[in-house]
């Protein structure tokens, strides 16, 4: 993937292996700006973009302790 400065960017992820949650993102090292891509847990995505970065950063837990809805696909 191509960032806005023009550099070229890395996929990196960061995981929680007790609640077996990654977190990948597309960094630029040139500018520093990061693009987030989704949110994983137990193999399945469950958010995106500022959602999942705000859920991955935030109370992870809680999160996935309360039911969410499903029936739909990212």
């Amino acid at each position: 993937m191509q960032c806005r400065c023009g550099a070229a960017t890395k996929g990196r992820s960061s995981v929680v292996n007790k609640l077996e949650a990654e977190l990948s993102y597309q960094e630029c090292d040139p500018c520093g700006r990061v693009h987030i891509e989704h949110l994983k847990v137990r193999g399945q995505i469950v958010a995106r973009g500022r959602d999942a970065s705000e859920i991955f950063n935030g109370d992870l837990e809680r999160f996935l302790s309360t039911p969410q809805q499903a029936g739909f696909a990212f």
